[in-house]
């Protein structure tokens, strides 16, 4: 060591002139292997959790809580489709939401039209298409 008043031999730090700093390593992102069992297990969960505004529609009958949990939902596919261990539940969930006004209308449709509608009722089903068919086997 030196003396007090005597500046010092080697840098202010207390490291040799010539020592290198340790170089960082960046952290390493781990590659995510899901199974097809796994993909399409989180596709169904998707699919379930897209379906969530269709019974705010027909059991609350509530259309304004179903729109605010449909456009949450469509935020959250997107967040979900950019994360690497979630991709296919956001893959499934944006399925089910643009499936979603088309279950509704067709929906509709069956409700509204019923047996009074274009729609074949219980009776005219079991009097003509069901005898239709097993004529048809019967043939064979």
């Amino acid at each position: 060591m030196s003396d007090p008043g005597q500046p010092d031999e080697g840098p202010a730090n207390g490291f040799a002139a010539d020592a290198q700093p340790i170089p960082i390593r960046e952290p390493q992102q781990r590659a995510v292997h899901i199974s097809a069992w796994g993909k399409f297990s989180q596709f169904v969960l998707g699919v379930g959790i897209g379906s969530l505004p269709l019974p705010a529609i027909f059991l609350m009958g509530n259309l304004a809580v179903a729109l605010v949990l449909y456009f949450a939902l469509l935020i959250l596919s997107f967040v979900l489709m950019a994360l690497g261990t979630y991709r296919f539940v956001g893959f499934g969930m944006l399925a089910a939401i643009l499936a979603d006004p088309i279950v509704v209308v067709q929906a509709c449709f069956v409700l509204a039209g019923g047996p009074q509608g274009n729609l074949p009722s219980a009776p005219l089903l079991h009097t003509h298409i069901v005898p239709m068919i097993t004529d048809a086997f019967k043939r064979r």
